[in-house]
């Protein structure tokens, strides 16, 4: 039903798992977990379905409109993974390609 009235559509041959619909179903650190809630009321649509695909640490390619939440919704499981490295003498830690000046500083600023 959400995934319907938010117009979201999956390819693939396996079926997604369930949205995140509130923050505190994700499994993220406590820290972080209260700085979404203190900013945002709940994820936004491509938020909800892309995060617990991605923090299985399946690929994933999304697509949706500017200011939809994409950037918050690859960068939360990206620092998630980072913190979760062991080896912090390796390098890089994530690499995040952006096609345009104006996405790459609105990622920056995030």
């Amino acid at each position: 039903e959400f995934r319907k009235e938010n117009d979201i559509a999956f390819l693939g041959s396996n079926s997604p798992p369930n949205p995140v619909m509130d923050f505190n179903l994700l499994n993220i650190q406590n820290k972080v977990q209260k700085r979404l809630q203190s900013c945002f009321d709940k994820p936004t649509p491509i938020q909800s379905n892309v995060w617990p695909i991605i923090m299985k640490g399946d690929d994933l390619v999304g697509s949706a409109e500017t200011g939809s939440g994409k950037t918050l919704a690859f960068l939360i499981p990206m620092l998630e993974h980072i913190v979760a490295q062991t080896d912090m003498d390796a390098w890089p830690k994530a690499l995040i390609i952006a096609p345009t000046r104006e996405l790459v500083r609105q990622i920056h600023s995030t």
